[in-house]
């Protein structure tokens, strides 16, 4: 999707990001819904450190391991 989603932001728009709840980050992603971890039954992305549900610690906060 490379940033170019409905549910992107006009600042995700030139990013390579995708937003929503399957939000994930690449480089050069500025985009503030991207910085944090989106957690689904799917597994989740958050930035390059974050590469699914092993990595992913899904609580409250849902962060990155």
């Amino acid at each position: 999707m490379s940033g170019k989603g409905e549910l992107c932001t006009s600042a995700c728009k030139s990013n390579p990001c995708q937003c929503g709840d399957k939000c994930q980050c690449g480089e050069g992603c500025t985009c503030s819904a991207c910085k944090s971890c989106h957690c689904t039954n799917d597994g989740c992305n958050c930035g390059k450190e974050c590469t699914g549900p092993t990595s992913c610690k899904c609580d409250t906060s849902c962060s990155c391991k």
